[in-house]
């Protein structure tokens, strides 16, 4: 065997450099020397018999890995043969990755599992990756102490090293650890150099085979999720030829077309985009080739009930089989919703427009207004001076139209502005502490000439705490009441009665403003706090004409923190209630409290009141 020698020679070199004391004879002869001449008188038959020996145990080793494809199984094949052969304790195959060095387990082994994990051995391994050549060490010279009295107590003396080639390159150490101090045999060498030869062509068998069914079943895993994909992806994913005919789909598409599989097989792509989209997909069809991908393309297309859809198209030409991958998401909703955004954009942006033009027009309305007013009164006051009787029996009665149609005028404007600036969030409370009761009482006082007018008998009661304290925009609390109460005496005959009450929960002031007049009917209760609700009879429409009344006294009462309701019954009455928070701002003692002047407050709410009174009189 060639290589045997070859190996043999270099492990023979190894050792002279290894066992210089021991390799010469008393007379400085080499060791070597005395070993051939002792070769000489072997008995030729003994040798013949060793050799038979050794061709079996490779004949059985070859016929027992034939079959092997994996290294644990081919180190078991090894470590037996080894061990038929020689006299060992142990037998271990590492495998060269790039330097280092894997030990590999035998599947089935007869050896101790102590001898897996023992890195000394490692050590010797990559002497021999680092010289290239078969390396012999005495335990007691390459192993700790620990280790070598270890091996010993198994029966091991020596460790040998040998390298496994293939071709030019190591592919792996072939390690045995013998029962002998002296360096080994010839025919054990020459043994373990053949079986290295051929561990050498099954390890890289081994390793090809593994890496192929490695990459094998990395690609049925990926075809595997990839078709996992292809068949959940709510995406619409498809497979064309160059004339647009489908090979390959995923059921996205019948559920988003409507279309069965054969349907959609037997015609076109271009034959299910929107008439007006056909050219331009017909046009991604002839240029995908050129352009290789386009992405983001949305076009129209219609399903087998003909009702549109629209889809984003990323497309993508696979030049390996000559074919065209389609990915198509449905985006209809997403559209749907954009279109309903920018309706709604534009609803927003037509109520603003509206919402400035009833502010400006409003200003233009009321300086001339208060023009008219202010002139007016200038006439009654030189007209009193003049002449009191003329003015007494001609112009009293003019100057009363006038100045009342003015006042309706005027609370329409500030209704109107009121309503703009409550719906652009530009309204804010002058509030500071108020004893509500008195307060309440007073408003209520200042009305009941106006009842009275009518006929109407009108009381306030309530079982609040005179000296309660409310934190509120008096101005806003005063708007509300005296609409409330105008809207009641003016949908309560003669001989009604208005009755304005006042109580406390833990949290809230309730304000309510409750008539037996004629009630709202039904229909009109959900929609009575709407702004410009305006119907053919009922409550709603004598209010203002415009329909705004109510809802301004449900703005105001939300900007204090609470709510108004309203209950009623056609031909019984109609109660309202408004709650107003406590905790708008921490109260604070009678004693802190600054109340604006008396005579201010009056004639703010007389002016309120002439407008508010205005359809009264």
């Amino acid at each position: 065997m060639p290589q045997g020698n070859a190996a043999r020679e270099k492990t023979a070199s190894g050792r002279a450099g290894n066992s210089r004391s021991k390799d010469r004879s008393g007379d400085g002869q080499p060791g070597k020397a005395r070993r051939s001449a002792g070769l000489k008188k072997v008995d030729q038959g003994e040798k013949v018999r060793k050799d038979e020996d050794q061709y079996a145990i490779i004949t059985d080793y070859l016929r027992d890995s034939m079959d092997c494809k994996d290294l644990q199984s081919i180190a078991a094949k090894v470590e037996r043969a080894v061990r038929r052969f020689a006299d060992n304790v142990y037998v271990g195959v590492s495998l060269n990755e790039d330097g280092r060095l894997d030990r590999i387990v035998p599947k089935v082994s007869s050896m101790p599992d102590y001898f897996i994990y023992k890195p000394d051995l490692d050590a010797i391994a990559y002497e021999t990756l680092e010289l290239g050549q078969a390396v012999h060490h005495p335990v007691s010279q390459c192993c700790s102490p620990e280790t070598a009295a270890d091996l010993r107590k198994m029966g091991g003396r020596s460790v040998l090293c040998l390298p496994i080639f293939h071709g030019e390159a190591m592919t792996g150490v072939l390690t045995v650890v013998l029962k002998e101090d002296d360096p080994p045999r010839g025919e054990v060498i020459d043994f373990c150099t053949a079986v290295c030869g051929f561990l050498a062509v099954q390890m890289r068998n081994a390793v090809l085979h593994q890496t192929l069914e490695k990459e094998l079943n990395d690609k049925n895993r990926v075809e595997a999720d990839l078709d996992v994909i292809f068949r959940g992806s709510v995406d619409m994913i498809g497979i064309f030829d160059r004339r647009g005919y489908m090979k390959r789909l995923n059921p996205a598409f019948e559920t988003r077309l409507g279309y069965s599989r054969a349907e959609l097989f037997s015609m076109p792509i271009t034959a299910l985009a929107h008439p007006e989209d056909r050219d331009y997909v017909q046009y991604v069809l002839d240029n995908i080739v050129r352009e290789e991908n386009m992405h983001g393309l949305c076009h129209r297309f219609l399903n087998k009930e003909k009702r549109i859809i629209f889809l984003e198209l990323n497309v993508k030409y696979l030049t390996q089989g000559d074919e065209i991958v389609f990915i198509a998401r449905d985006v209809t909703n997403q559209r749907e919703v954009e279109a309903r955004n920018m309706a709604l954009e534009q609803s927003i942006a037509l109520e603003r427009m509206k919402t400035e033009f009833f502010s400006n027009v409003s200003h233009e309305f009321k300086t001339p207004i208060n023009i008219i007013l202010s002139s007016v009164d200038l006439l009654k006051l030189k007209l009193k001076r003049n002449d009191e009787k003329l003015y007494n029996e001609q112009y009293k009665k003019f100057f009363t139209y006038t100045q009342q149609n003015s006042f309706k005028l005027l609370r329409l404007i500030n209704n109107l502005l009121d309503c703009t600036k409550i719906d652009s969030g530009s309204l804010s409370l002058l509030a500071k502490n108020c004893f509500i009761v008195p307060f309440v009482r007073q408003v209520v006082e200042t009305t009941q000439s106006y009842a009275a007018t009518h006929k109407i008998n009108m009381h306030f009661d309530t079982d609040v705490d005179e000296k309660l304290l409310l934190y509120c925009d008096p101005d806003k609390i005063d708007r509300i009441i005296l609409n409330l109460i105008s809207n009641s005496i003016k949908h309560t005959q003669e001989g009604g009665a208005i009755q304005v009450g006042l109580t406390e929960t833990p949290t809230h002031v309730q304000l309510s403003v409750a008539d037996n007049g004629e009630g709202i009917p039904a229909k009109m209760l959900p929609h009575i706090f709407e702004k410009f609700k305006v119907y053919e009879e009922g409550f709603v429409k004598s209010c203002d004409g415009t329909g705004v009344g109510l809802s301004i006294v449900k703005g105001l009462a939300e900007l204090h923190g609470g709510t108004v309701s309203v209950r009623s019954k056609r031909g019984e009455g109609t109660i309202f209630v408004v709650s107003l928070s406590k905790n708008l701002e921490k109260t604070v003692t009678a004693k802190k409290v600054k109340l604006v002047s008396q005579q201010q407050d009056d004639e703010l709410h007389q002016s309120r009141l002439q407008m508010e009174m205005s359809d009264i009189e």
